[in-house]
């Protein structure tokens, strides 16, 4: 039996090396890249303890377009912080190049980020449509 892992995909609002832009963003279990088999071309992946409540994983991998087009394949990236959707993440890795993820089609997410901050986000936005 191959391991399972959690996955879900949104649009999100970044702020990149002081930024705004609209990025498409991969909310994955902590076993995501185990799972996979998938190791980043740089740093390190998500591992189970960076998915285990809102606040503790706050890392993100990116990937390699992104990895291009904001920080010139810069090795110094690792440590950099992205906030997104108000919330800050450490870069921590970079995807291979092409890799896109839980799906087999030629989009690629921006940022992959531990599915933990999915319900942190889900209690948010409930929270703000409950009455008073």
């Amino acid at each position: 039996m191959q391991d399972l892992f959690g996955y879900k995909e949104d649009s999100m609002n970044a702020t990149i090396r002081g930024n705004a832009q609209r990025v498409v963003v991969d909310m994955v279990s902590g076993n995501f890249y185990s799972a996979m088999g998938v190791q980043p071309q740089l740093g390190r992946p998500l591992q189970l303890s960076d998915d285990i409540e809102p606040g503790q994983g706050t890392v993100a991998l990116i990937s390699d377009a992104l990895w291009e087009r904001e920080f010139g394949r810069s090795p110094s990236v690792l440590g950099q912080i992205v906030k997104v959707n108000q919330s800050q993440f450490t870069i921590v890795g970079v995807n291979p190049r092409g890799f896109t993820g839980g799906k087999k089609c030629p989009i690629v997410a921006g940022h992959f980020c531990p599915v933990v901050h999915a319900a942190a986000r889900r209690s948010k936005r409930q929270k703000s449509l409950s009455p008073r």
